[in-house]
């Protein structure tokens, strides 16, 4: 018999004989209950782990839930985005029976990856709520962001056995949820410490951070309206039932999404009145085309000579500050295009809508921007039927989602939450960028829609002071209008 080299030895490995009950783990029996006969709507206390005072939701849902249709309702009613890995756990953190329930996603490992030490028996879309929750008392865990370590308590405080309605409802709740990313529940506590001082440099750094991951200035912990987010949990089942014709771009791009994974999505399409009418009045058009007409005009049949870098003259930059009053929202002096974003993209979206275009060192009409200069109907049409802009398809994917938002008037701050997450759930990944978009770099892939309706004072009036922007009703129906 030949001998085994010292070498050969090194990466010899003991495998346990199955037949010996000590080299095997039995499996963790499973804590599941049997799913119950009768629907029920059950009343969940819902609080965040290890902070005080606590930040609690009461809220009422229909017993045969899935656990992954769950977890959408817990993301909107705490306050979440979701924008993070989650799970479910029946049992107590680190103990050797709790049962793990995993996500089922095409780009998730095999089951029973997570933490070690708990046994993962199925998915989250295999579980009912009532296999869990059975009693009065019963608990669930819900883990949010395993970076931050968010954890939730779900208890199960009733059951009422007549089931009046399926659509989750908030009862009652305290307290604002935790920004993302903020550092779990030690940054929480450092965040409310520092915003509590004032005049310092952290203070300053705060506010940056606050408007750059929440679009606010200031967090408000206090903050809680049970009766918006019931309206906001309504609006999500309505809207799964608002779908557009799958003929039409939108409807295409929301069939390859899910009101699971993006609630706020679909929570839109109530709001956005997209069965409603899309017909400007005379003025509402006048006003919609005015700054496109102008520059039509101002270009003329003969066209006007750029810079030597190739923008418009200071003098034409000059006449359109004061014939839009854009020196309300720009300070300083400056004559430039380079120095004023409004004018620069609306010439060139003048240029990508084929209105315009430069020629040996001037900005010419094309036929057809000669022949719509004096058509408002025909020239709003072009654009509605033009826009998104932007070539690639990240641009058109994302400003279909930006016009949606714009139709049901969102806050900007929202709308760049939602649209991060639905390009998430797209399928785009950035190079450079880890992980999903940070929701305030995605004005970069709506650069060329957003910088238009900027321009034409689409998205709020001229004199909107920042946190009062509403969309006026002409904006919406715009956007109502792209979106046919």
């Amino acid at each position: 018999m030949a001998s085994t080299s010292p070498e050969s030895r090194s990466h010899l490995s003991l495998v346990p004989n199955p037949a010996d009950p000590a080299a095997t783990t039995a499996p963790v029996p499973s804590r599941r209950h049997p799913r119950r006969g009768t629907l029920a709507v059950y009343t969940l206390r819902v609080e965040l782990q290890d902070i005080e005072p606590a930040i609690w939701r009461q809220i009422a849902v229909p017993s045969d839930l899935m656990l992954d249709a769950l977890h959408p309702v817990l993301q909107t009613v705490m306050g979440w985005r979701d924008s993070h890995l989650h799970g479910f756990l029946s049992g107590e953190l680190g103990s050797p029976d709790s049962e793990r329930f995993e996500v089922r996603s095409e780009f998730s490992e095999p089951l029973g990856f997570g933490p070690p030490g708990y046994a993962a028996q199925a998915y989250e879309d295999e579980v009912r709520l009532d296999e869990v929750l059975a009693e009065v008392g019963d608990t669930l865990l819900y883990s949010y962001d395993f970076g931050d370590g968010w954890v939730h308590t779900v208890t199960l405080e009733g059951v009422d056995e007549v089931a009046s309605s399926t659509v989750p409802v908030c009862l009652d709740g305290a307290r604002a949820c935790p920004p993302e990313d903020c550092g779990g529940v030690p940054g929480y506590e450092n965040l409310l410490r520092v915003q509590a001082s004032s005049g310092d440099a952290s203070s300053r750094e705060l506010r940056e951070w606050l408007m750059m991951t929440t679009g606010k200035l200031f967090y408000k912990p206090e903050e809680f309206d049970a009766d918006a987010v019931s309206a906001l949990l309504r609006a999500q089942v309505e809207g799964a039932a608002l779908m557009p014709d799958a003929a039409t771009p939108l409807g295409a791009l929301l069939a390859r999404l899910s009101p699971r994974r993006v609630p706020g999505l679909f929570a839109w399409l109530p709001r956005a009145g997209l069965s409603e009418g899309a017909e400007l009045t005379a003025e509402e058009t006048e006003r919609a085309t005015r700054h496109l007409r102008w520059l039509l005009r101002v270009v003329g049949p003969d066209g006007v000579a750029l810079t030597g870098a190739g923008y418009l003259a200071p003098k034409i930059v000059t006449e359109a500050r004061a014939e839009f009053e854009w020196t309300q929202r720009w300070r300083g002096t400056s004559n430039r295009e380079s120095d004023h974003p409004q004018m620069l993209h609306l010439r060139e979206a003048a240029q990508e809508l084929g209105l315009v275009r430069k020629a040996k060192g001037k900005l010419l009409r094309t036929k057809l921007g000669s022949t719509l200069a004096d058509d408002q109907t025909g020239l709003l049409r072009h654009v509605a039927a033009r826009l998104p802009l932007g070539k690639p398809k990240i641009d058109q994917e994302a400003g279909l989602i930006f016009l949606l938002g714009m139709a049901a008037d969102r806050p900007s701050g929202e709308s760049q939450a939602v649209l991060a997450q639905a390009i998430a759930e797209l399928g785009w990944r950035f190079e450079g960028v880890p992980g999903a978009l940070p929701d305030h770099e995605t004005r970069w892939v709506i650069e060329r829609t957003l910088g238009y309706l900027n321009a034409i004072d689409a998205l709020s009036e001229p004199d909107a002071r920042m946190g009062d922007e509403t969309v006026p009703e002409w904006g919406r129906k715009l956007a109502r209008l792209a979106l046919r």
